[in-house]
């Protein structure tokens, strides 16, 4: 019976193993996922500053300004 006792015991400790690891591999997919979220919206911003500057640069080519006289 001492043997069915331990048996009992390693299975209620796997048991709480086993979902400590489940718990531990949803928390690196989720932060795996921020990570990944939040540099392509880096990227994107990125993006949007690279095509902005380019479209102030060419409306500043086409506008020139007055030559320093005010």
């Amino acid at each position: 019976m001492k043997y069915l006792a331990s048996f009992h015991t390693t299975l209620k400790v796997s048991r709480y193993l086993f979902r400590a690891l489940a718990v531990l591999l949803w928390m690196l997919i989720a932060f795996v996922s921020v990570f990944y979220i939040v540099n392509a919206l880096h990227d994107r911003e990125s993006e949007i500053r690279q095509e902005f500057n380019l479209k102030r640069r060419s409306g500043a080519a086409l506008y020139p300004a007055h030559g320093g006289r005010h």
